[in-house]
C-alpha cells in the first residue's frame, strides 16, 4: 500500500533543491536603494552634493550594487526632449552622472553632443510642423471657399484644421522620433562604456 505523506512532508520534497540565494536577494536591495537615491535626486532636489553625500554613507562593499541603481534610474530618464526648453532636465542628469563617474571629460563631451543632439530634434519637430501647414495652407484655402460658397458665409479654414494635417503630422513624427530614438539608443550605448559600475 502507497505510504501517504503530510502536506508538509510534500512541500519539503518539491523544495529540497532551492536554496537560497541571500547574495542575490542583498545585491537586489542594495540595487534598489540605489533607485531611490537617484528617484529623490530627481524629484525632490536635483542637488549633486546631496547625492554624493548619500551615496557616501554606503558601505564600500556594497557601493557598486547601489550605483548600478542609482545608474539605472539616470538612464531612464534620459529620453528625448518633449518640449523645446530641455537643457535643465539634461543638466541635473549631467549632475547625476557626474557624480557616479570618474570620466568627467568623457560626459562633458557626451552632454555637449547630447545638447546639440537635442536641439536638432526640436528644431527637426519644428520644421516639420511648419513644413506640413505650408503644404496643406492651398488645400485649406481650396476647403474654405468650397465651404464658404455653399453656407454663403466666409470659413477661414488653417492647415492645421484639416484631419489631413493631423494625420500627416502624426505619421511623420512617428517617423522622425523613431530616428532619432535609434540615434540616442547609441548615445545610452556609449554611457555604458563609460559609465556603467562594474
Amino acid at each position: 500500500m502507497a505510504e501517504i505523506k503530510s502536506a508538509l512532508e510534500l512541500a519539503l520534497e518539491k523544495t529540497e533543491g532551492v536554496k537560497s540565494d541571500k547574495e542575490g536577494v542583498k545585491r537586489k536591495g542594495l540595487n534598489e536603494k540605489g533607485k531611490k537615491m537617484a528617484s529623490q535626486f530627481l524629484n525632490d532636489h536635483k542637488d549633486g552634493k546631496k547625492l554624493k553625500k548619500a551615496l557616501g554613507t554606503v558601505p564600500k562593499e556594497d557601493k557598486k550594487e547601489v550605483l548600478k541603481g542609482v545608474y539605472q534610474v539616470l538612464k531612464a530618464n534620459l529620453t528625448l526632449p518633449r518640449e523645446d526648453d530641455f537643457s535643465e532636465d539634461l543638466e541635473v542628469l549631467k549632475t547625476g552622472f557626474t557624480v557616479i563617474t570618474d570620466n568627467g571629460n568623457q560626459l562633458n563631451v557626451l552632454f555637449e553632443q547630447l545638447e546639440q543632439f537635442f536641439t536638432q530634434f526640436t528644431q527637426s519637430k519644428e520644421q516639420l510642423y511648419e513644413g506640413l501647414k505650408g503644404q496643406l495652407t492651398p488645400l485649406a484655402q481650396q476647403k474654405s471657399q468650397q465651404i464658404s460658397q455653399q453656407r454663403g458665409v466666409q470659413i477661414d479654414l488653417h492647415p492645421e484644421d484639416l484631419p489631413e494635417f493631423g494625420q500627416a503630422l502624426q505619421e511623420n513624427m512617428a517617423k522622425l522620433t523613431d530616428q532619432f530614438q535609434q540615434a540616442l539608443n547609441n548615445v545610452r550605448a556609449e554611457l555604458d562604456s563609460i559609465l556603467i559600475p562594474a
